[in-house]
Parts: structure tokens; sequence; C-alpha cells
């Protein structure tokens, strides 16, 4: 489904109104609806929760917690003093996007999905990621490389001996790292949460009385400046770097938090998005979205906030004016977000989709091998998933890679194409039958949104007969509904695997080297299960 023309937020689904502490609502236009400090005690520290301290503090805790006055148009501070909310949205400061990519955010553009994921080896149950394509598993370090023959990425093993860091992770229960400096945050069974700085230094907290701790039941996040825990049922402390100083907490997190370098985004059990600042917790937006939140993290890639409902909808937020750009059905409940300059990838339990950022348009679907454990990162051209059974999964980007025509050709020829393709569908009326051209990879994924996707393909080097196959999701099941047809350079169809029997999952075209091709694979109809071409020698 495309996506929407950019409108304000008010106008999906429900109306936008202030939201308070006690759960009132007012009838007002301001976007920024609450914002807040912590509450601190007498000499200006942040009150403590006992959810992260030894029960015997729980009653100091709570006689130094402060509560705070509810404001759509001002907001109380440590001081007692009233500060006048922002007019404008643009007073927001996000921040910029975390380095890295296990933060959400590549930084390098992925290109959409290269072809069906592929095992790679066993990295174990419980592995903790130690940097981008490093993980610890197995009281190992667990590194992916590429060999000089291969281009698929290798996972290889070395012992912790000798890398002081590492080694602490023998026994962590949750970790995250910071790509940009390669700082490390770690949470240890005993409850001590440590920061290890680029240069080696560590500096810890007791942040969970160790008979309060629950394996498994905590996340982390690291920014350059700031450090957060979040426990199970949604409890947030954001600590200062390098000496970790608590700074704040909040309860209302619904879903999981995910941090820019100077503010927290996360969900609440309301569904409102809310944004606060990194070093005082003050809320800067609460956003009422209309829809039934789900309890994944919020992306964001310098421009666009992403979010992902329960419904297996994706939303996308102008960072600045927080209008709805666009807003595009998965057709699954979203289980991981990622995002680049350019697209969203958005991961479900047996498939995957990439969303074009500016247009909010489902380019591609890819099928799941088996659904994914950890956050999906970029790693040397190939997309990389540590899977619930313990497996790692790469997606090979860097087959894509061939040369694009000039957008005036492509388009010349993409009218050209579609004007042909249009003879297969039943509703002729359907305006946009494919999108851009892509490249074409080995079980190369057609959209499944649109009826058609159209693939660039180079001829091989020796003029030959070829074998051009078509599978379901699954990459076994032949369809019998499936259509592929092959263009020429000029646009002119060649052959198709349609005749008067109906449509054939396979058949054989000689292709002559040196030239250009185009595949176009689909169905009659669109809103259909995505399918997958492969070309074969004979």
């Amino acid at each position: 489904m495309d996506g929407t023309a950019a409108k304000p937020i008010e106008a999906y689904t429900h109306a936008c109104a202030p939201v308070c502490a006690d759960g009132s609502g007012r009838s007002s236009s301001v976007r920024c609806l609450v914002r807040q400090h912590s509450p601190t005690d007498s000499s200006g520290r942040p009150a403590m929760n006992a959810r992260f301290l030894p029960s015997g503090m729980l009653a100091l805790s709570l006689a130094m917690f402060s509560l705070f006055a509810c404001s759509a148009s001002r907001e109380t501070t440590a001081s007692g003093g009233a500060q006048a909310l922002p007019e404008s949205p643009q007073a927001l400061n996000l921040g910029l996007p975390l380095g890295g990519s296990a933060s959400g955010f590549w930084p390098q553009n992925a290109a959409s999905f290269g072809a069906l994921f592929a095992r790679v080896g066993y990295l174990g149950q419980t592995p903790l990621p130690y940097g981008d394509g490093t993980w610890i598993s197995h009281a190992a370090l667990a590194t992916l490389a590429r060999n000089g023959q291969s281009l698929a990425p290798e996972l290889s093993f070395k012992g912790l001996a000798g890398d002081k860091r590492a080694s602490e992770l023998g026994d962590g229960i949750a970790a995250a790292y910071h790509g940009g400096t390669g700082a490390l945050l770690t949470l240890k069974t005993d409850g001590v949460l440590r920061y290890h700085d680029e240069s080696g230094r560590s500096f810890h907290v007791q942040a969970i009385a160790p008979d309060k701790l629950l394996p498994g039941g905590y996340a982390l996040a690291l920014s350059g400046r700031f450090a957060a825990l979040q426990s199970f049922d949604g409890a947030i402390a954001v600590y200062a770097l390098p000496d970790m100083r608590l700074l704040w907490q909040s309860q209302a997190a619904r879903g999981s938090l995910r941090l820019t370098e100077e503010s927290a985004l996360y969900l609440s059990a309301e569904g409102s998005l809310l944004i606060r600042a990194l070093d005082t917790g003050s809320l800067l937006t609460e956003l009422r979205l209309g829809l039934s939140p789900g309890h994944i993290a919020p992306v964001f890639d310098g421009t666009l906030i992403y979010i992902a409902g329960a419904d297996g909808s994706v939303l996308a937020l102008d960072a600045r004016s927080l209008s709805l750009q666009w807003r595009v059905n998965a057709d699954y409940a979203v289980e991981q977000l990622i995002c680049d300059r350019g697209m969203v990838y958005a991961f479900g339990p047996r498939e995957a989709i990439a969303i074009a950022s500016d247009q909010g348009r489902i380019l591609a679907r890819v099928a799941l091998p088996v659904r994914a454990l950890l956050l999906p990162q970029l790693f040397g051209g190939s997309m990389v998933y540590t899977g619930v059974d313990g497996y790692l999964y790469a997606n090979d980007l860097s087959l894509s890679s061939s040369p694009p025509a000039s957008s005036a050709e492509e388009e010349r020829l993409a009218q050209a194409i579609r004007f042909r393709l249009d003879k297969y569908l039943v509703d002729h009326s359907i305006a946009e039958l494919a999108g851009p051209f892509l490249s074409y990879v080995d079980l190369a994924p057609h959209d499944g949104v649109l009826p058609f996707t159209v693939f660039a393909y180079p001829a091989p080097e020796q003029s030959g007969e070829m074998v051009l196959e078509l599978f379901e999701a699954d990459g076994k099941t032949q369809p019998n509904d499936g259509i592929v047809s092959v263009f020429d350079e000029g646009g002119e169809e060649i052959k198709a695997n349609v005749d008067e029997f109906g449509s054939h999952p396979s058949f054989n075209h000689w292709f002559d080297a040196g030239k250009r091709y185009y595949l176009a694979v689909g169905r009659r109809v669109p809103g259909m299960p995505p399918l997958f071409l492969r070309v074969r020698k004979l």
C-alpha cells in the first residue's frame, strides 16, 4: 500500500489532545502536550526508584519523590519556577542518530534486500552484542569476516583471554555498545551496571539488588554521554557518563527504549509517542497516535521517526513538525524495526519488508528462515540477524551492484514495460503496475504489494540458454499463477511464461552475452504474497 500524503498527525484516527499525568485531556492544539523535569530531592539530585535499588531504600525513595503540576502551557522545574513550552516543534532537539548498526539506524544505505537469508553459523541461544558484526557467545568472541574467495560472510570464534572487556561479559545478561566510540555497557548477574569507555577505563553502579534481578528481563542503550537501563516492566533509569551517576527515572514505557545522542524515544501504554531529554528527563513531547502500541522501539534516521503498532502498521513522522508522512500495513506483527537514510525495514515472525522512506512504498518482501532474536545489523554489504534458533543468518546485499540506467532512459523504459505488462492484469484501471527497477540477484524478491517488480538483468559473460524459475515465499513451492516476462534493453517483450494453457513456473530462454535485459515478475492482481525469481544455467 502506498503512503498517504503528508498531513498533521491530528488527522490520523484520533485528535491530538494534551495528556496530563492524571490522564486528563484538554481542548488544545498544542503539539508538545506535556513537558516535565524528573522529580528531584531537596539537594537537586533526582529521586531514586526502588525498582533499581536495594529494598531498604524504598521509604527514603518515596519520601524524596516530589509531585509535579501538569499543564499544556507551562512546566514545573526543580526550583518551582515556570517556563513556557516551545511554541514551535522546531524547538525540539532529538540529537543525531546513534552510530553502529546495532542502534536501529544504519549510517550506510543497505539498498533493500538482496536475496533470501542464508544460515552463516551457530551463535548460541543468548549472544550479547559486542560491536558491529561481533558477539559474545559460549565464552568466546564471535566475529563476522569475509575471505578472499567468497562474498558471503563467515563466522569465526576465538577465546576471551587477553580481552578484559570481553571477559567481563562472560556472566553478563545484557549489553550495548556505542558504534561511534566503541564504548560498552554491560549488566552483570550481580546487578552491577558497568560502563567501559574507549580508552579502557570502567565505571560501575549497583543498579539492581541481586535478589531482585530477573535474567533476560532487561535492555541497555548507550549514547555518547548517557547510559540507559530498561526493566522488563518498562521502568527506565538513565545515567550520566562516564561516572554512572543516576540522572532520572520513568515508569511510563510500554515498549522498548530507543536513544539518539540527546533524547530517549518510546511508546506509552496508551499509544502515545514520548520523547524525553536525556540530560534532565524532561518530557519534550507526548503525542497521541491513536494506535495500539506495540513493544518495538521507535527508530530515528535524523529526519523521520518510524513507529510500529501492534496491528502491523508502520508510521513515519517528520521529526520537526511531528506530521504524519505516511502509513503502511506490514500485514503481520512487527518484531524488529531498523532504518537507514533511504529505507526502513520491518521484521515479522516469518517475513520482512523494505519500505522506501520518502514515499512509504513497500519495495520488497523476503521470507525469513526463523524469526529474529536480536536487532538485525548491517555488516560489509550483508544484512545479518540472530535467529531464535541460535543461528546467524545473512542476506548478501553486495550482489546488487549492476550500474543503474540514467533516470530519463529508465523512465522511458519503465513506461514501455508497464504498457506491455498491462495485458496480464485482471483490473486494467490499476495506475501503478511496478516500482523503480531493481538489480537482479539470485532468488530476487517480487514486491507483492504492486502487481509486478522489474529487475535489471545483465546477461552472463557467455551466451547461452538459461532457466527462469519462480518460487513462493518459502523458496521451495512453485506457483501456478506467477508471471515472468523478459524484455530487451529497448523495452520490447521477448518472451513470457504465459500461453494458452496458462502460466508456467519455469521456462527456458537464450541470453546473448553483453546485452542488458529486464525481467518482470508478478501476478495478475496486486496485494498477493511475494514471489522469488531464480535464473540459472540450463
